[in-house]
């Protein structure tokens, strides 16, 4: 997968959300050639449709959501964005059309990841962000997941505690017959 080095604010979305008409559309070759927009440095990444967020793999902080109806991402400097269309934060809508990462330095790639959930099975596209922040994009029920395993942990550790506790106290503890 290709690899792009980015060195200021990005936004992460759907080509077909940043351009301004359907000659401009066509003109990129849907995502491909941003550069025929004015684009210097973007990456496109082909991309399922599929709603993924976007965080920051540290504080887990939420950059934003992404969706593609052209079956494509792009990665552009938010200033170029905002010089070829002023409006582009109305275009994209809320934070469920796109993602903003302010003063980014680093790299920007995709990876294919294995993903399975009730309904899928195969690999997901996935938009990772290595440098100053490092963020990745990522299904919600994966939030779903490493928040259950977290709060199982601590509820766990308390049990421990307790456990503890009755054997100081020489409380035996004897479970119900079923």
């Amino acid at each position: 997968m290709e690899k792009k080095h980015f060195n200021g604010s990005i936004v992460i979305a759907d080509p077909s959300y940043f351009v301004t008409s359907e000659e401009d559309w066509e003109k990129c070759e849907y995502g491909e050639h941003m550069e025929k927009l004015g684009f210097t440095d973007f990456l496109y990444i082909e991309y399922e449709e599929d709603v993924q967020e976007v965080v920051n793999v540290e504080s887990q902080e939420k950059y934003g959501e992404i969706c593609s109806d052209s079956c494509a991402m792009v990665v552009a400097y938010k200033e170029e964005l905002a010089n070829y269309n002023p409006d582009y934060e109305k275009d994209l809508g809320g934070e469920d059309n796109r993602a903003i990462i302010d003063n980014f330095d680093g790299e920007v790639t995709s990876e294919l990841v294995p993903y399975k959930d009730d309904d899928y099975e195969g690999e997901d596209t996935v938009i990772v962000g290595t440098g100053n922040i490092s963020f990745k994009s990522r299904h919600k029920d994966e939030v779903k997941v490493a928040v259950n395993l977290e709060l199982q942990d601590k509820i766990a550790s308390i049990l421990a505690e307790k456990m503890k506790d009755f054997e100081t106290e020489g409380i035996i503890y004897k479970s119900p017959k079923k």
